[in-house]
């Protein structure tokens, strides 16, 4: 089977899983709105007090979406690029990581060319950095530069 039919198995039994999941929530919501009334105000109660201390907060919600990030590397691996554009947002930001705006030139670059990739003077990606641009206000209308939309 081809990497991208798999994707597209995996995609539709995700799908499956949604409805099955909504089916349940509503099969138990529908006849008995209240159910879970007492218990979800005594969670909501507990939270309220929790955040009263913003850096606690801040601290147990960036540490929870790191371990569950982290637990879910098994089933999630980190994404393998697809598309030819995404090299070339990788190649941006490994220069950037390294601290360069771009890479010198390979010598043998007329053999390297490929999609999105600038390869003479420098060899850089042909997108900018932050390339949609900010947005903001002005007179009472959007102002968008470098973008259709934000």
């Amino acid at each position: 089977m081809l990497l991208w039919q798999r994707d597209r198995a995996d995609e539709i039994h995700v799908q499956k899983l949604d409805w099955m999941v909504l089916a349940i929530c509503l099969g138990l919501a529908w006849p008995m709105p209240g159910l879970g009334e007492p218990f979800l105000s005594l969670i909501e109660k507990k939270f309220s007090q929790f955040a009263r201390n913003k850096w606690a907060s801040l601290v147990a919600i960036g540490s929870a979406v790191i371990v569950a990030r982290l637990a879910l590397f098994p089933w999630m691996p980190v994404p393998q690029p697809k598309i030819h554009d995404e090299f070339s947002y990788l190649l941006a930001g490994d220069t950037f990581a390294h601290g360069r705006l771009a890479n010198p030139p390979h010598p043998l670059w007329h053999f390297f060319d490929t999609f999105h990739v600038i390869q003479q003077p420098t060899y850089a990606s042909m997108y900018p950095p932050a390339q949609r641009g900010p947005c903001w206000r002005s007179d009472n209308s959007w102002v968008i530069h470098g973008s259709a939309s934000c």
